[in-house]
């Protein structure tokens, strides 16, 4: 019997809102806060206009919000959040799902744009098998973030955890324009169910 793997997008599938939003909203002042959101208003602007990629307007966003961030404090700030915030940002319904494939002896994944240092330790808590996410690089004086997780780099992930040879049942769980290409992938894809 081949394996099943169940994989869910978190932000606005599992969540009901953005992740990202609200770990920069807890982890800065709200002055350092507010004074980097209009610093990062024209790339959001350039964006809109569809001059920038989704991905080159993250990695501006975080290029900017963590210039000169220890690693330690990122991750501990990431660890914290994922114990103390994101739980309240879940639907129910979809974590259910989630329990439900568990119980047939599904693999649950998170295949996610957000990043993977709240994703993982949140992820592991509630009993996903594994995330993937969008890395952040800490090998530079600044922390950035490697390729986004977003549109065709989440079948890609699959692809290199998995195997280029499918040889398993894909349930897959989306909501957008990013989740295309894991939902045209998926044997059993399902778009905005929660």
């Amino acid at each position: 019997m081949s394996k099943i793997i169940a994989a869910f997008d978190f932000d606005c599938t599992l969540s009901d809102r953005d992740s990202l939003v609200p770990f920069l909203w807890n982890y800065f002042p709200r002055v350092e806060f507010f004074l980097k959101m209009i610093y990062c208003a024209p790339y959001g602007f350039l964006y809109l206009i569809k001059m920038i990629s989704n991905s080159e307007l993250k990695r501006r966003v975080l290029g900017l919000f963590f210039a000169g961030m220890e690693e330690e404090d990122l991750v501990n700030r990431a660890r914290e959040y994922a114990e103390k915030d994101l739980s309240g940002l879940v639907r129910e319904k979809a974590l259910a799902k989630m329990k439900w494939h568990k119980d047939q002896d599904h693999e649950c994944i998170i295949v996610s744009a957000s990043m993977e240092l709240y994703l993982k330790p949140w992820g592991k808590n509630v009993g996903f098998d594994d995330v993937l996410g969008t890395k952040i690089d800490f090998s530079g004086v600044n922390p950035k973030m490697l390729k986004n997780c977003y549109g065709p780099e989440k079948v890609v992930r699959l692809k290199k955890k998995y195997g280029e040879d499918k040889d398993y049942i894909l349930y897959a769980y989306g909501d957008s324009v990013g989740d295309k290409e894991l939902l045209d992938y998926a044997d059993h894809p399902h778009y905005q169910v929660f």
